[in-house]
């Protein structure tokens, strides 16, 4: 009993070694195997690149591609190009058309003048162009605004109208030399009347004497007969501006002003009177009110709406009239994108020979004009009589 008993318990003991046994087998061939597995792999040279397609040798660089990329160049800069052209075409506010004359600033549009040459010192005379070329196309700008200027005004004798502009340098003083010229040639009987005495530049328009002139009639230090000058236009006679007095504005805005304007217009057709600008100067505002109507002068490309309309704001405040407006200086050659509508190939052929005449010197009236012996009439002296 007892070896039975020391027999099983050996028994235990035996099966916890066998398993001992098996289990340290169990680990050393598991080891035994991965060692076997590890060295396998250190021989083997692993890889897990694939061969999917043989390479071709490219036949051109995959990038920048030009053409597409020209394209895309032409195309931005023709949207920027747009897209800039229509943000000046907003900024600029100048007056370049007569549809602009019409509907940003309302007033009627008497004509367009063409620029023209002008001689290049600045002590010589310009005189008035539609006399050096009757037929140029100059000539036929300012009898168009001579007819509409008629056609606009009322069938009354004596018309008396400012010709004026908003800034300077706009080239008003120009434009009453030759509207003055072109109605003579039609016949009528007109004045033209310096009345900027502050900078008068109509005498040498038509190479008459500066003095004496309409400051020396209003303040009677001279006649009508010796201040009115006679020019070799029959029916166009000038009234120089006199000597250049210390208050214009005083002067002009004086009763015997008034006096004088009215014995003019009861003796002439038309009377044209050159005025300062009226935004720089206030003696074009006391002048209003002694004619019938002003004609504002304007420069294409050059004068702003917002002075042009404070200008017109100013003569209508004092009870004026605004007859209508002339755009003067349009370039023809430079901008025929505006005027091509207005002027056509003709015109602007013949302003392309006039620039390439002025390079000679051609195409400019330095003659002095004939001037008549005796003085004019006496106009102002019959109506006091």
């Amino acid at each position: 009993k007892r070896e039975s008993l020391d027999s099983n318990s050996l028994m235990v003991e035996y099966s916890v070694l066998k398993r001992e046994v098996d289990s340290s087998r169990q680990l050393f061939e598991s080891l035994v195997g991965r060692a076997k597995e590890t060295g396998l792999e250190t021989e083997l040279k692993s890889s897990n690149v694939r061969i999917v397609e043989r390479a071709e040798v490219p036949g051109g660089p995959f990038t920048p591609q030009r053409a597409r990329n020209y394209q895309l160049a032409v195309l931005i800069g023709l949207v920027l190009g747009i897209a800039l052209t229509l943000f000046f075409e907003h900024l600029d506010n100048t007056v370049k058309t007569p549809e602009d004359v019409k509907e940003h600033l309302g007033l009627p549009f008497l004509g367009m003048v063409p620029d023209v040459a002008v001689p290049a010192a600045a002590n010589q005379r310009v005189s008035p162009v539609i006399l050096n070329n009757q037929s140029s196309a100059v000539a036929e700008a300012y009898r168009v605004l001579r007819t509409n200027l008629i056609f606009s005004a009322a069938d009354s004798g004596g018309r008396a109208l400012l010709v004026t502009s908003a800034n300077p340098g706009e080239g008003k003083t120009t434009t009453v030399a030759n509207l003055a010229a072109s109605l003579a040639l039609n016949g009528a009987k007109v004045l033209a009347v310096d009345a900027d005495l502050r900078r008068p530049a109509l005498h040498t328009h038509f190479g008459v004497p500066k003095t004496p002139g309409l400051s020396d009639l209003i303040v009677g230090k001279c006649q009508a007969s010796q201040a009115i000058q006679t020019t070799r236009l029959k029916g166009l006679q000038v009234l120089p501006c006199g000597y250049i007095p210390p208050n214009p504005a005083e002067l002009l805005g004086s009763a015997s002003m008034r006096t004088v304007v009215e014995a003019l217009k009861s003796h002439y057709d038309w009377v044209l009177i050159d005025t300062p600008p009226v935004l720089a100067m206030a003696d074009t505002p006391v002048l209003c009110p002694l004619v019938e109507g002003v004609i504002l002068v304007v420069a294409a490309e050059a004068s702003r709406r917002p002075a042009i309309q404070r200008a017109i704001d100013q003569i209508l405040s004092i009870g004026g009239k605004v007859t209508g407006v002339v755009l003067n200086r349009v370039n023809l050659e430079r901008n025929s994108y505006y005027y091509g509508q207005y002027y056509g190939e003709y015109y602007r052929s013949y302003y392309g020979e006039g620039s390439s005449r002025k390079t000679r010197g051609e195409g400019v009236d330095n003659t002095p004009p004939l001037r008549e012996a005796r003085p004019g009439p006496r106009p102002v002296r019959r109506s006091q009589r």
